[in-house]
């Protein structure tokens, strides 16, 4: 998943509590809990929660990082596309052409 939590159990760990202390706070399911735990998806509404109770902006107990080259494929229209890494989207757009080129081709051997 492209989400990670890991600011939250570093945040937890920096506050002296537990998962079991942050989920009777919140009132959230240990379901939700362990969607959390492994980094699944989880609603708007606990992460408000999480972020009431422990008095922090979002970004501070969870962050995006998408996942890395792992998909090509011909589209309909004939060419071919890539799931790219996150550092390559700062590339100009020639590079990143290139980039995405090279990894269809090497893809496609």
């Amino acid at each position: 998943m492209p989400f990670k939590y890991n600011k939250l159990w570093k945040m937890l760990i920096d506050k002296g509590l537990n998962k079991t202390e942050l989920r009777k706070r919140t009132g959230i399911g240990t379901a939700t809990l362990a969607k959390l735990s492994a980094n699944e998806f989880v609603s708007l509404d606990v992460l408000d929660k999480i972020c009431t109770e422990l008095s922090c902006d979002i970004s501070d107990v969870m962050e995006y990082v998408p996942d890395a080259v792992n998909k090509v494929w011909q589209g309909d229209d004939g060419h071919m596309h890539a799931k790219v890494p996150a550092d390559i989207y700062n590339l100009d757009t020639k590079a990143l052409k290139r980039k995405v080129a090279e990894t269809a081709k090497g893809k496609k051997a």
